[in-house]
């Protein structure tokens, strides 16, 4: 029984310069990315069956994707080829106070070109998860596409995962469509600064109020805020999860949420498969949330969003360690 993602496949250019932007940049480390197509390859190498939904071109770009894929033994069943469309590629600059910029080329991509017709009923035969992301929806006809999966995982009961990522200045259609998506959501995660956004005005004066705000408009079983350095928390009807930051020596934070999510749906999982989400107690949660920073932290050893993801035999030794 899979967990079904479905989203951007591009091909990640990651300058290795801080301080720099996509004009001054030239030195860049060239990777697999996309949210959800980080979130399938972290669970992968995690363990958990996963089928990626995704479309890219028909070009050298799409055969480097392919053969990264193939290389840790991971499926494209369900990716689709488009030779009318040039694979998605992303460019990454890091600024001198540590935040990233990402610039999307070309326009329109094969990633943002997924339509309904090319999500078959058959990707979720079995399925227990659907992850999907915020930035799924700030195109068409992916957007649609990304529906029709929530669609399929309401009807047969398939529990949705979504991270509310999404460039938050774009129109208020995108808006609206993204938060229609947070309704249908059980397993939300959001950072503080999408919290901000999503609480909406007049700003709470704590995280943990913003949070509260946020559960009780949308209503997920559980809300996952990942706060970087300071870790994260997990808020559902049973109490709030305060889960402490993992440390590591960080060379790149992109992709960090994508790990952390990962983590959090194979333990789930692995560890819950049977049980009804609803009863988990607050220690469940503890658990699902230490188990995502973990894998949040790992990742951000290396300059991709998935080298540094343990396998599920590391994962397990690590946690089997410091339970002692």
């Amino acid at each position: 029984m899979p967990v079904v993602a479905i989203g951007e496949l591009l091909v990640d250019w990651l300058s290795t310069e801080p301080g720099g932007d996509v004009f001054n940049a030239s030195q860049f480390h060239r990777a697999l990315g996309g949210n959800s197509a980080n979130v399938a390859i972290g669970l992968h190498k995690l363990g958990t069956p996963v089928r990626l939904i995704a479309k890219t071109g028909n070009d050298f770009h799409a055969e480097f994707l392919q053969r990264k894929l193939s290389n840790i033994g991971m499926s494209g069943d369900y990716i689709v080829s488009d030779p009318q469309y040039p694979t998605a590629q992303c460019y990454m600059t890091t600024s001198a106070d540590g935040e990233h910029e990402y610039r999307n080329w070309p326009r329109p991509h094969a990633a943002d070109m997924l339509c309904p017709a090319e999500v078959p009923d058959s990707a979720f035969d079995g399925a227990r998860f659907l992850h999907a992301t915020g930035i799924s929806f700030m195109a068409e006809p992916r957007r649609d596409a990304v529906q029709r999966a929530l669609d399929i995982a309401r009807e047969r009961n398939i529990i949705v995962s979504f991270d509310g990522l999404f460039p938050t200045g774009r129109a208020a259609e995108a808006h609206e469509l993204v938060e229609s998506a947070l309704y249908q959501t059980q397993l939300l995660k959001l950072n503080e600064h999408e919290l901000k956004f999503w609480a909406g005005d007049p700003t709470p004066h704590t995280v943990l109020a913003a949070a509260q705000r946020v559960f009780e408009r949308y209503n997920p079983i559980a809300l996952f805020i990942t706060q970087a350095e300071r870790g994260s928390f997990v808020m559902t009807n049973k109490g709030v999860a305060e889960c402490a930051a993992i440390p590591v020596q960080c060379v790149c934070g992109v992709g960090a949420g994508d790990a952390y999510i990962a983590g959090v749906l194979h333990i789930l999982y692995q560890d819950f498969f049977d049980r009804d989400l609803l009863t988990l107690s607050v220690d469940d949660w503890h658990r699902v949330g230490m188990v995502g920073n973990l894998t949040g932290a790992l990742a951000t050893r290396f300059i991709d969003a998935h080298s540094g993801i343990p396998t599920g035999a590391e994962l397990t030794a690590w946690l089997e360690k410091h339970a002692r």
